[in-house]
């Protein structure tokens, strides 16, 4: 078996071409109008465009006011999901929500298109007992259609139990 080296047939290409003579090229310059996005964006709106699908779960549907609650929502579609800014969740009175954490952000290319994929998680406290709706939304600015969309997006009903810490003393404990 023979060695190969750069200047073999078999190893000639654009990347191991020895020989590669570099020319400077200049173009017309050309204009880009870009226009702003309109008025009228919902509150769900965190500067989202391109066309997106949503996906979302939570960790349980049963917990104390000791347990934390995960909320996980998943950004999928064909814009710039790098300048995606994580969702507001709107949850009624009653939860402690701390910031959400990026899990994952990732684009990779489907049938020469290519595809964006970013999962926030959200980690909440229940204050108190009772039933909760929550309702995990995200909207984002459709160029194609030129409108605002707002996904349908699975509510999930939470049954929350009084827990062996009531709120003050929890409170303490997270403080410490």
């Amino acid at each position: 078996m023979g060695v190969l080296d750069g200047n073999s047939p078999s190893r000639r290409s654009l990347f191991f071409n020895r020989n590669i003579k570099r020319i400077a090229i200049e173009t017309e310059p050309l204009e880009i109008n870009v226009n702003s996005l309109p008025s009228g964006a919902p509150d769900l709106f965190s500067g989202a465009v391109g066309t997106y699908r949503v996906n979302s779960s939570i960790s349980r549907n049963s917990l104390t006011t000791d347990d934390v609650l995960s909320v996980k929502i998943v950004v999928q579609g064909d814009g710039d999901v790098k300048r995606i800014q994580a969702p507001t969740l709107n949850l009624p009175e009653g939860f402690d929500v701390y910031d959400p954490k990026v899990k994952e952000e990732s684009t990779y290319e489907i049938n020469s298109k290519i595809i964006g994929k970013k999962e926030f998680e959200y980690l909440i406290l229940p204050k108190k007992a009772g039933v909760y709706n929550i309702n995990p939304s995200f909207a984002y600015y459709d160029p194609d259609s030129t409108k605002y969309v707002i996904p349908n997006s699975r509510a999930y009903r939470v049954s929350v139990r009084q827990g062996s810490m009531v709120a003050a003393d929890r409170d303490e404990v997270i403080k410490d």
